[in-house]
């Protein structure tokens, strides 16, 4: 099956068995930050995408469902070679530890500032819970 979509601003063709879990199909196209660390559950955190506005773990989508969604990766938030401001903050305070889930810490924490440039504390927690 082939399903239309727009990732990271473009628009892609994705290729793939319809009940294929989405997470595995965005991997097999490039985008590697969509990891898989947890077993296939979909739980640590690792798969995480903004998938139409709201952040989801990809392992949990089945492919047929990304039918016209709006996807963002933490590929997304690169300009050329060149990381955002919340991936610079997050390299200054040392937060290199993970290079599992720091790129999606990376993409919940700028969709979270796109939307609410002064969230309080309790905001970020929910975000990246």
């Amino acid at each position: 099956m082939e399903v239309r979509c727009r990732i990271n601003g473009k628009s892609v063709t994705l290729s793939g068995r319809e009940d294929e879990r989405l997470r595995d199909v965005l991997y097999r196209a490039g985008y590697t930050s969509v990891r898989d660390s947890d077993d296939r559950e979909g739980f640590s955190g690792s798969d995480t995408i903004i998938f139409s506005g709201v952040p989801r773990y990809s392992n949990l989508i089945l492919l047929y469902q990304a039918e016209g969604a709006d996807i963002r990766t933490p590929e997304g938030l690169l300009d050329g070679r060149e990381t955002n401001d919340v991936q610079d903050a997050m390299i200054a305070a040392g937060v290199v530890q993970s290079a599992y889930n720091a790129p999606e810490a990376a993409l919940l924490l700028t969709w979270l500032l796109e939307r609410n440039p002064k969230p309080s504390k309790d905001d970020i927690k929910e975000a990246l819970s």
